[in-house]
């Protein structure tokens, strides 16, 4: 397989989808530039030309370009992820990171076999993860063990690369010591269902002194944990067919929701929840309600706080916030009762997200000083927003939750003055190479006003300026399939007329009227 057949058997949105959430608009997708800051969202991927541009800072290539540049990777080491992302062969000899890949998978697998037979044959802890969890079903299913004496007999009988390898993605160190030993695990699945690294959770039957509760498996080639959402390769079918994820912060808390039969429930690994984690469920569902259910303590808010400023920093605000209705602190404290009392009941309340986001931007704790500030925040929030029936939404809820008449919210609610018939139909032919034919075959230019002179430069040159850069990010700006362009067209055409014959008239040319209708009767048969 040579490089450009390598390049036609990968899908650019599927893999920076993988990075940043991506939004469709038209036929593309666009998301605010991961190369550089910026308020309104100028970073376009092309589906059909396979290739992504930034208008902002000017960056565009392919999908091995977007991996080289976003990861700082080499050429290879690009060519050899996408590979395994899209489970196709290398154009040329595979590398050794796709090698590795492989590897770990099949030593994590070997050392996660050992570490359920160690926890199931250690009566102790066996009877403590059975009184938080009620079933030896549930260690096989989320993956849980004892890195205890088995373990570290597998461990010590790998051969030489297997031990390397684990020294490579941080398992083992120099010494070829586990930072693991005497933890509870968490074996780490990818969405395939593949072991990509594991979690080690302190347990009551040893002492681990000033040790951390979790520790995680370091970064490495297989494992990312800004990107990382525990149990999704468990959640992900209900969450396609929900079209609704519930994020959480810990493990327990994950695996507590599964068993109580939100099957949709995932959690954040050792880090808060980031635009990484957002593009993994849009990867998956591009419309899906998200639902934050954190600690109910000062902490636990803040999490709340900081993963819904994610979301809207993105444009995305089909989010909500579940709130433990009893005396409960997190859904490990309802499982173990309900386990006690033989019950299956969960006092759950998703409340809205922005609206909850208003309550604590506006708590009364809150001084008036910090107030005016997190008002004016809100303001650019709302008005870098592109569709006006978004902004309204946003606007009213301000309104209602502060009891306050905001002087910024009649204009959100003004029409934007470029959304006309010849913006959306000059949009559409940058979007739709077959509208551009029937535009250049039927138009003259001056139909489409004070486009036209930006149409010309397109249709000569194939490049958009300012003009067209701005119309082709503008999600407000609607576009028309191709039955719907041919109507628009004729509204254009006909719309131009009315004024040619007012000119025609004024000149007595009546000849030109007698052309101008055989044209127009010509293009209604």
């Amino acid at each position: 397989m040579d490089l450009e057949q390598f390049k036609s058997q990968i899908d650019i949105v599927e893999v920076i989808q993988s990075f940043i959430p991506l939004r469709k608009v038209g036929t593309n997708y666009q998301a605010p530039c991961p190369f550089h800051n910026e308020k309104s969202p100028s970073f376009v991927v092309s589906p059909s030309k396979q290739i992504f541009t930034c208008f902002g800072c000017g960056k565009s290539g392919d999908a091995i370009t977007f991996l080289k540049e976003y990861k700082n990777l080499d050429f290879k080491d690009a060519l050899a992820e996408i590979a395994s992302m899209f489970n196709i062969p290398l154009p040329h000899k595979e590398s050794k990171a796709h090698n590795q890949r492989k590897d770990i998978y099949q030593v994590y697998a070997k050392i996660q076999k050992s570490l359920q037979e160690d926890l199931l044959a250690n009566q102790k802890l066996k009877g403590y993860v059975l009184k938080r969890l009620g079933s030896l079903e549930a260690i096989e299913k989320f993956g849980l063990g004892y890195f205890g004496q088995n373990s570290r007999k597998v461990i010590n009988e790998l051969d030489f690369k297997e031990r390397e390898l684990l020294k490579e993605v941080g398992f083992l160190n120099e010494n070829n010591r586990c930072a693991f030993f005497e933890r509870l695990s968490f074996a780490l699945f990818n969405p395939a269902y593949k072991i990509i690294g594991f979690a080690g959770r302190t347990q009551p039957f040893f002492n681990f002194k000033n040790s951390p509760k979790y520790l995680n498996s370091k970064q490495s080639f297989v494992f990312n944990k800004s990107q990382f959402l525990y149990n999704f390769h468990l959640a992900q079918k209900a969450i396609k067919q929900s079209k609704q994820i519930i994020v959480c912060e810990g493990y327990m808390d994950s695996i507590a929701l599964q068993i109580l039969g939100k099957h949709n429930c995932v959690a954040t690994c050792g880090t808060a929840f980031n635009t990484q984690h957002l593009a993994q469920i849009f990867k998956l569902e591009l419309e899906c309600q998200i639902l934050f259910f954190f600690d109910n303590d000062n902490a636990g808010l803040e999490a709340t706080k900081r993963a819904l400023e994610v979301c809207f920093s993105q444009g995305y605000f089909n989010v909500g916030v579940i709130r433990i209705l009893d005396k409960h602190k997190d859904a490990g404290e309802i499982l173990q009762e309900n386990l006690l009392q033989n019950t299956q009941t969960l006092l759950l309340k998703a409340t809205d997200g922005f609206s909850f986001y208003l309550k604590l931007l506006f708590n009364e704790q809150i001084s008036s000083a910090q107030k005016g500030r997190n008002l004016e925040i809100l303001k650019a929030l709302i008005n870098a927003q592109k569709n006006p029936f978004l902004k309204q939404e946003l606007s009213q809820k301000v309104a209602t939750t502060l009891n306050i008449n905001l002087k910024f919210h009649t204009p959100l609610l003004q029409e934007n003055p470029n959304n006309t018939l010849e913006a959306s139909f000059y949009k559409s032919v940058l979007e739709n190479e077959y509208i551009e034919a029937l535009s250049v075959e039927y138009l003259q230019g001056r139909e489409l006003g004070i486009y036209e002179k930006s149409w010309r430069e397109y249709i000569k040159s194939k490049t958009r300026d300012r003009i067209a850069n701005e119309l082709f990010i503008d999600e407000s700006i609607r576009t028309f399939d191709i039955p719907s362009a041919r109507k628009a067209m004729k509204g254009l055409i006909f719309n131009d007329a009315r004024k040619q014959k007012e000119i025609l008239l004024a000149k007595k040319d009546y000849l030109g009227l007698i052309a101008l209708n055989n044209y127009l009767t010509q293009l209604t048969s």
